[in-house]
């Protein structure tokens, strides 16, 4: 009875952890991707500014 008690527990709680996982997973998506735009921007930059010294 104990090992089913602690399932149930399990059970309940899946829920509250899988929205948490899925709100960290979108907002670490959306972070990567704003430093992913920072990084090609800093590159672009980059580009553009050798192309002006040649």
């Amino acid at each position: 009875t104990q090992a089913g008690g602690k399932s149930m527990q399990l059970d309940a709680n899946v829920p509250v952890d899988m929205t948490d996982i899925l709100e960290g997973i979108v907002i670490f998506a959306v972070a990567a991707e704003e430093i992913i735009k920072m990084f090609i921007r800093a590159r672009e930059k980059r580009r553009l500014a050798r192309i002006g010294t040649t």
